[in-house]
């Protein structure tokens, strides 16, 4: 504050100091809002792991259904050979 008394009269030096700290507090405001909080991340990590176990469980129904196919086809190809 000694060095804006020096440089700027009193009420210029107040309307400076109040210009940077509203500057400061803006740029905290924008940067607050950009930044994930501890519940941003909770939530996050929920939805992966819900993702996840809808992929685990679809690679597991098409695992299935392509094993029942070949093992449907292995049975059609036994039976042509028979008859």
């Amino acid at each position: 504050m000694n060095y804006l008394k020096k440089r700027f009269s009193d009420p210029e030096a107040t309307l400076v100091i109040e210009y940077f700290e509203a500057k400061a507090e803006s740029k905290y405001e924008e940067k607050r809002d950009v930044l994930a909080t501890k519940e941003d991340i909770h939530s996050v990590k929920q939805e992966i792991s819900a993702s996840e176990l809808r992929i685990n469980r679809n690679i597991f129904v098409t695992n299935i259904v392509q094993f029942l196919a070949t093992v449907g086809s292995l049975l059609a190809i036994v039976k042509f050979f028979i008859k």
